[in-house]
């Protein structure tokens, strides 16, 4: 394969033929629609295809993951990213460039069709694909590698989709609230995911399991004890309280006491009531090994780090909501030991509880579960600071109407991109639209 092979797998700009290409967009439609699924989301499929992916590499593809990688060439690459409704072979996203590999199943017509189509919808949004063959990535992979490397350094940052200007603000969240997908969805965020654990790490098993399973846990309790790990067990109250029944750490810590005595086994102590000076002291404690459990609140929600703790359990957790059950199985699985979550219950759960419970049972995916998060709970109010409750659109339901918001979104950022000022012709019933609008306060929460 020698620069000219090369050239003509360069860039596949399909984007300035759409005008020719109408009578494509039903087939393409159909294609995209193997990308897509109502339940609950696109989202899911394609999480599911993209780790299905990876288990299934091909050589070609490995030979230049291989060389990708770790920032080989100079440049960051991700592998089986998924972008809009697609996932990409390899994505450089500093240059907003995607590389493919075509197998033998490429060569057919149905095939190519649907790869210039897919191509053309992702260079609307903003990427730039370039292509090569098992043959080229097998039988010259320095080639392939040179070509990749000149073409990355010919373009700027940001080039292709004219993103000259850093964001001003960046949200980071392991447990996405319900708010924010919700306004992810209506193009206030654009989302990054790192949906890979750090190297070492193990996915958390998480299980769930009724008080009278009680002794079972104690006995597996003893069991992680015994091979030097430590465990977090989490109450929803300080107290008991007449008004709700839950368990309580108070109750909880005696009878943890008498079936763990000491000097045996040694037991910290951390709720809000405390003065932080003894919350830290006992914190010390449990960081440094010198106890065994940490019986707690969920004080220990955000900013414990103990990578020896391999266990949390979480008493009456139909109490929690989803993002903060998420939250507390993140205080481990912290180290290179397999880590559990244990959700204990009483048996009168709500179909609410649990439909929680079976999401945080299927899945650590923290999308995902924003996601049931959000069906559940509603999205709040985006213009604000409520994270839940009902969102009063005037036309769409955020859940139901997932796919076509985000079709509406792609189809108002190309508008945007090609008319900014909306002066042209066929945009003036847009701009009309949105010069009435724009005399109403408080309005722009509603409008979908």
């Amino acid at each position: 394969m020698n620069n000219t092979d090369l050239e003509s797998h360069k860039e596949v700009n399909y984007g300035r033929k759409a005008s020719s290409q109408s009578s494509h967009w039903e087939e393409a439609k159909s294609i995209r629609k193997k990308y897509m699924t109502a339940h609950p989301s696109t989202y899911k499929l394609l999480k599911e295809l993209q780790l299905e992916n990876k288990k299934n590499s091909t050589q070609s593809e490995s030979i230049l993951w291989e060389c990708l990688k770790n920032k080989k060439l100079g440049f960051k690459f991700r592998r089986q990213h998924i972008i809009d409704e697609f996932i990409a072979d390899f994505v450089n996203l500093e240059k907003n460039v995607i590389i493919e590999i075509d197998g033998g199943y490429h060569n057919t017509i149905e095939q190519k069709e649907a790869d210039a189509l897919r191509t053309q919808i992702l260079n609307e949004i903003g990427f730039k694909v370039i292509r090569f063959t098992n043959e080229q990535v097998i039988g010259d992979i320095d080639n392939v590698l040179r070509y990749i490397t000149n073409y990355l350094e010919s373009l700027p940052s940001g080039e292709i989709s004219g993103a000259h200007i850093p964001p001003h603000v960046l949200v980071m969240t392991a447990t996405p609230i319900p708010r924010t997908l919700a306004m992810s969805v209506y193009g206030d965020l654009d989302i990054s995911i790192i949906d890979e654990l750090p190297p070492g790490r193990k996915s958390i098993k998480t299980v769930h399991r009724y008080d009278n399973n009680r002794l079972n846990v104690f006995k597996f309790i003893r069991d992680e004890i015994s091979k030097g790990r430590q465990i977090y067990i989490v109450y929803p109250l300080i107290q008991e309280s007449s008004a709700m029944d839950y368990k309580d750490l108070m109750d909880g810590y005696e009878s943890i006491s008498r079936d763990f005595p000491m000097p045996e086994y040694q037991i910290s102590i951390v709720h809000g009531k405390m003065k932080p000076a003894d919350k830290e002291f006992e914190m010390q404690r449990f960081i440094k090994g010198e106890t065994q459990i940490m019986v707690a609140t969920t004080v220990i929600e955000v900013g414990v780090n103990v990578p020896n703790a391999s266990v949390m359990i979480i008493e009456s957790a139909e109490r929690f909501g989803l993002s903060q059950l998420h939250q507390l199985r993140g205080r481990v699985g912290r180290g290179a030991e397999q880590s559990y979550c244990i959700l204990m219950t009483s048996h009168k759960l709500s179909s609410d509880s649990k439909t929680r419970l079976e999401t945080m049972v299927r899945t650590n995916d923290g999308f995902e579960i924003a996601e049931v998060d959000l069906r559940l709970r509603g999205p709040g109010d985006i213009m604000g600071t409520q994270q839940s409750g009902v969102l009063n659109l005037k036309i769409a339901d955020i859940i139901k109407d997932n796919d076509i918001l985000q079709s509406a979104r792609h189809y108002a950022k190309k508008t945007l991109h090609n008319d900014p000022s909306l002066t042209s012709k066929e945009n003036e019933a847009i701009l009309n639209t949105y010069i009435s609008l724009g005399k109403y306060k408080n309005i722009w929460n509603y409008i979908s």
